[in-house]
């Protein structure tokens, strides 16, 4: 049974207590287990999105495993409501006889959706390549206070569509500074935009800052494969990260052809053999624990520290030195 089949409903819920509470969205399951083990240390995405024959819909993705997407459509009803209130949401997993859940507070706890319709319809126009039409519709979103983080990252994700990069940059940044709460913890969602950053740097040709958005972004979704192949990508100096950014991708049990490419990409600069390397990262993978990033920094999830490492051009050392200073230095993923 796919993952996509594992659903076998799900409603928006309004509290009757307190008016002011938001909306609760429930997603049932026909095998609990099977949804655990799929969920298990992996980041769940909660976005609003258009439906193709109409209308828009709560959807829930375990995009680094790229298993497909389960939408609860919205009623217009609920819609108008959700619409008129903070954006916010509640959601959570549950049996078909609704006596076990997973709650999904970690995912949604301050995450602001546009209720209204038009961050969705430019989500599907980039989808079917209208980058530009797009980021006409975006702009004047993005441009009001307190915009939500996805018409921020979404404009960022057209820009980079149409080659332009700085710009991107900005837009995720602003994205980035959406995404966290009063204290200046940065959410979970926030590991999307500081990704898409590195890549955008990483184009760009400035490695510094590129690790630096990659060691913050891991910190919030340590198993995401393709930060992490870029990130490792870039720390290609030491044989060892190489093999154990490759290892810890296999151990998702996913994009396999994504680390080929990346130890292709390695081979031909190393001068080392293919296949060897890829039975190497396959022996490492059996044992990585996808519970523990060897990387994981207090400071990673602090907004101010990102923005001061960000502006100080410093990043590629501090990379290095947290790095060599770890629980997992130079060598240590072969070992």
């Amino acid at each position: 049974m796919s993952f996509v089949e594992l659903l076998s409903g799900g409603e928006c819920e309004w509290p009757g207590r307190r008016a002011a509470s938001p909306a609760r969205f429930t997603f049932r399951v026909r095998d609990f287990e099977r949804v655990e083990t799929l969920l298990e240390h992996m980041f769940v995405e909660l976005t609003v999105r258009p439906l193709r024959a109409g209308g828009m819909a709560f959807c829930l993705d375990v995009p680094d495993r790229d298993l497909g997407t389960w939408s609860i459509p919205l009623r217009e009803g609920d819609r108008i409501k959700l619409a008129r209130g903070s954006g916010e949401c509640t959601a959570r997993i549950v049996n078909e006889r609704a006596t076990r859940s997973i709650d999904l507070a970690p995912y949604c706890d301050g995450l602001r959706h546009d209720w209204g319709g038009k961050v969705a319809a430019a989500f599907a126009d980039l989808a079917c390549g209208k980058a530009r039409e797009a980021a006409q519709a975006l702009e004047p979103i993005a441009a009001k206070e307190g915009a939500v983080p996805a018409a921020h990252h979404l404009l960022g994700r057209c820009y980079r569509a149409l080659g332009r990069l700085p710009e991107a940059v900005e837009c995720y940044r602003l994205a980035v500074r959406a995404s966290a709460d009063e204290s200046g913890k940065l959410k979970p969602w926030a590991a999307a935009p500081l990704s898409d950053m590195g890549v955008a740097y990483k184009r760009q040709g400035d490695a510094a800052r590129a690790i630096h958005c990659f060691l913050h972004s891991l910190h919030l979704r340590p198993n995401h494969p393709e930060a992490l192949l870029s990130f490792f990508s870039l720390m290609a100096v030491e044989e060892g990260y190489v093999l154990f950014g490759a290892a810890r991708v296999l151990a998702m049990g996913c994009q396999e052809e994504l680390v080929d490419e990346f130890l292709d990409s390695y081979a031909l600069v190393s001068g080392r053999e293919i296949a060897t390397l890829r039975a190497e990262a396959l022996r490492l993978s059996a044992k990585v624990d996808l519970a523990k990033w060897p990387l994981q920094r207090a400071v990673f999830e602090k907004l101010a520290a990102f923005e001061r490492g960000l502006d100080s051009g410093k990043a590629v050392s501090a990379a290095a030195a947290v790095m060599r200073a770890g629980r997992w230095g130079p060598g240590g993923a072969s070992a």
